[in-house]
């Protein structure tokens, strides 16, 4: 691992990074920041949408369709999933933000 850390280090790209300016960085920052807002803002929508709470005039995809009208459908399972997905992927973006700190 720390060969490939190195590696990286000293790659033409590693260079570049750590000689240019720190607001050309900052500007990296800022868009991976963004990039990941839009991943969860989108997983937040869609989780939202199964739930029913938001989009509700919305079509639905047809695969969704038929397996909530199942009778055999679990919905409490469903809705159960559903919010851990939503803490999950918020734990996960805590943890990676955190990792900077540690």
């Amino acid at each position: 691992m720390n060969d490939l850390l190195a590696w990286i280090q000293a790659s033409t790209l590693g260079h570049a990074i750590s000689k240019s300016n720190h607001l050309l960085i900052a500007a990296f920052q800022v868009v991976h920041v963004i990039g990941f807002v839009l991943l969860l803002s989108s997983l937040v929508l869609i989780c939202l949408r199964l739930l029913g709470v938001t989009l509700t005039a919305h079509r639905v995809a047809l695969l969704l369709q038929r397996v909530a009208a199942r009778e055999s459908a679990n919905r409490i399972l469903a809705r159960v999933s559903v919010c851990l997905a939503l803490i999950l992927w918020f734990g996960v973006s805590l943890a990676g933000r955190a990792i900077g700190f540690v």
